[in-house]
């Protein structure tokens, strides 16, 4: 969202998000079991736009950083918001795919 709005590559943006709104919607609304792959359509995009929205956010942070300080201190809270959610999700499907490996191969 930010991305298609603010920064560098606002085309691409707006084609990723063309992409994964309709897709959600039709995965929420219309399919009744609702298996884990069926985000990986929504996902793929979703994450391939995330490190150039931290990219965009950092140019912001560093362009307003002594000029507007609440501005910058907000752009730092959304950085780091984030890369939390980004660790966390890494980290959740190492462990999950750790335990199907280990499961798997004794």
């Amino acid at each position: 969202g930010y991305n298609a709005v603010r920064g560098r590559i606002q085309g691409i943006s707006r084609q990723f998000l063309a992409w994964i709104i309709p897709f959600s919607l039709y995965v929420i609304y219309t399919i009744a079991v609702k298996p884990d792959h069926y985000w990986m359509p929504v996902m793929l995009p979703l994450f391939a736009g995330i490190i150039p929205m931290a990219e965009n956010l950092w140019l912001e942070f560093s362009a307003c950083r002594k000029s507007e300080p609440r501005r910058a201190a907000l752009i730092l809270i959304g950085l780091i918001v984030t890369f939390s959610f980004l660790l966390f999700q890494v980290t959740f499907n190492l462990q999950t795919g750790w335990a199907v490996y280990s499961n798997v191969r004794i």
